[in-house]
């Protein structure tokens, strides 16, 4: 008989090929991302964070992948949920580490690089990451780490022996994307930071928002009691910067910073 009106059948060959294309896109993916890590098909992307003074504090530097032999080098958002299904993210991080010691190593300038809470909990990447500063002194001490505020509330004493590892090394530590939540982390004394950067959503618009001035002038007043320097993130106006320095902010990266940086 036919099918009644508006339902539609499904064909069971035509549904299994379909999952098996989608498995061999997804097994093809993971091969290109894998042979990249092997190849070292990788760079650093650089964004300057300016101190008051208007001179580069470190440069923010997310990885940039190559997954084509002759592609352009991707953002995280291109490769970052394959790298998470297939467990690749300690390899990318180490890599990203790798790549900013020998550029501290080159040319002394400070640099930041973001890692994943998976890389945090696996026993090789933390292993392998004490060696390669071990063995980089003078870039370790350039080196800054960071991981963003989720992993920083939900796995403190995870986040607290890994700043125990690397902080003695040289390396400063720090937590990104700071938000509300940044009151609501207990034991914040304790986790072992150098650095919090506020998160955009927070500090963009503060020379018009008593609010938002408010809240980034009681973080600086928490966070330098501990004594934390205080950064902000995704600024991307000369007035919000004003504001923003004004609240005893430290140093700002985004949109504006580079700009400074670009006309100078």
């Amino acid at each position: 008989p036919s099918a009644p009106s508006g339902s539609r059948e499904t064909n069971p060959s035509t549904t299994a090929d379909g999952g098996a294309a989608i498995a061999a896109g997804a097994q093809v993916c993971h091969r290109h991302l894998q042979d990249a890590l092997t190849e070292r098909r990788a760079r650093l992307a650089e964004f300057v964070v300016l101190d008051r003074g208007g001179a580069v504090s470190h440069l923010e530097c997310p990885l940039r992948v190559q997954l084509g032999k002759e592609g352009a080098f991707e953002s995280a958002a291109r490769w970052l949920p394959l790298a998470s299904r297939s467990r690749l993210l300690p390899a990318i991080d180490l890599l990203a580490v790798r790549l900013a010691l020998t550029a501290i190593a080159a040319d002394g300038r400070a640099r930041a690089v973001n890692l994943a809470l998976a890389s945090l909990s696996d026993g090789a990447f933390t292993t392998q990451l004490r060696q390669l500063l071990v063995d980089s002194p003078r870039g370790a001490c350039g080196l800054w780490l960071e991981i963003g505020e989720g992993a920083a509330l939900g796995h403190f004493e995870l986040v607290r022996a890994f700043a125990a590892l690397v902080r003695p090394l040289g390396v400063r530590f720090g937590r990104e994307r700071a938000g509300h939540q940044l009151y609501r982390t207990p034991r914040l004394y304790e986790l072992g930071l150098d650095y919090v950067k506020l998160d955009v959503a927070l500090v963009r618009g503060a020379a018009r928002d008593e609010a938002a001035r408010r809240f980034v002038a009681g973080s600086v007043a928490l966070l330098r009691a501990l004594p934390v320097t205080v950064c902000a993130e995704g600024v991307d106006d000369a007035d919000d910067a004003a504001a923003l320095w004004e609240c005893g902010v430290e140093a700002i990266t985004g949109p504006w910073a580079s700009a400074r940086v670009s006309a100078v």
